[in-house]
């Protein structure tokens, strides 16, 4: 009976024990997640990707080009760009000189690596009423249009002077017109190469032919010429070709510089593989000046001629003036043949 007893009672703490150790099971998980669940909720989705950083891009036109370069960098924008705002393809090389009309985008809150441009234009420049963007380099070709050439070649006159017919866009309809080809300068007649870079010019505008021309800032110059870029009947940009030939000299004359980066470049080219008459002319002196005699006076005595064209106007040749001039010993144009002080004697 004692043995018996003895047995219930342990029987009955076993049956307590499994029930408080179910009842802790239970309870603990009702309260606390599951691993996996943990783990699935901290997981990012990719349906939330992380916002790009942003910044206040400053209000930039008016400033210098420079200190507004400077002054995104400061704020945390660095992809940086900028353009003629002329449209004209000039180069930004001296950020000093150049001061910003129009910013793109605007100022205000922006990502910082949003690309941002400036269209400038040089410090003495007035801005322009709109942007007109950079233009497309001209390489060696026709710039794209829908109108045919209409400008009928008729007289080759020189390497870089012709007489054209115009057809009302440029040059005025039917009206025969003096051409002077824009930023490059011949050998004048007479001189080193200059019998070639007639013929050459001949050679890629013939008379009768039919060119595309283009004007830069100033249409004219004061002997009435039209300053002008042609593409012949084949696309050839001539202005560009005859210098990388080496047949001409490229020579700027603003504010006309629209194709001026490629025109001084085929210069260099021409140049370095001595084309034309960087080797035919490399030892002949621009111009020829006779040494005076001791007993002469030191400078001719000045006839009764009217004045040489002066520097810094653009390339004058002989067959622009009507008769001889008195050029002086200086001779900006190389109109003196003999050092005499008298250009264009045979006019």
């Amino acid at each position: 009976m004692r043995a018996r007893s003895t047995a219930a009672v342990l029987a009955a703490a076993t049956l307590l024990t499994l029930t408080g150790c179910e009842s802790a099971d239970t309870a603990s998980s009702a309260t606390k997640p599951s691993t996996s669940q943990s783990a699935d909720d901290k997981a990012p989705t990719s349906s939330n990707p992380a916002k790009a950083e942003t910044a206040t891009l400053p209000h930039m036109v008016g400033k210098g080009l420079q200190s507004a370069q400077d002054q995104a960098q400061a704020a945390g924008f660095y992809n940086l760009t900028s353009h003629d705002d002329l449209g004209r393809s000039r180069m930004q090389v001296l950020d000093r000189n150049w001061k910003v009309c129009s910013q793109t985008p605007k100022a205000g809150e922006q990502p910082t690596d949003v690309k941002v441009d400036f269209g400038a234009v040089k410090l003495e420049e007035d801005c322009p009423a709109k942007d007109e963007g950079a233009v497309q380099d001209p390489g060696s070709t026709m710039p794209n249009s829908t109108s045919p050439p209409s400008v009928v070649v008729l007289r080759v006159i020189d390497g870089d002077t012709l007489e054209m017919r115009g057809d009302g866009r440029v040059l005025p309809k039917n009206t025969v017109a003096r051409v002077r080809l824009l930023e490059i300068d011949t050998p004048e007649r007479g001189a080193c190469f200059a019998d070639n870079a007639t013929a050459r010019t001949a050679t890629l505008l013939p008379p009768g032919s039919r060119v595309r021309a283009e004007r830069d800032v100033e249409l004219t110059d004061r002997y009435d010429r039209y300053l002008l870029y042609v593409w012949n009947e084949q696309g050839t940009f001539v202005n560009e070709s005859l210098v990388r030939s080496g047949h001409a000299e490229a020579v700027l004359y603003p504010p006309n510089d629209k194709y001026w980066p490629r025109i001084s470049d085929a210069e260099d080219a021409a140049q370095q593989a001595g084309a034309g008459l960087w080797t035919a002319c490399h030892q002949q002196p621009e111009t020829s000046i006779t040494p005076p005699d001791s007993s002469a006076p030191d400078t001719p005595a000045r006839p009764d001629l009217p004045d040489g064209p002066p520097a810094g106007a653009p390339d004058v040749d002989c067959s622009d003036l009507s008769g001889p001039v008195w050029v002086g010993p200086d001779d900006p144009h190389r109109l003196d043949r003999d050092g005499d002080g008298i250009g264009c004697e045979a006019n």
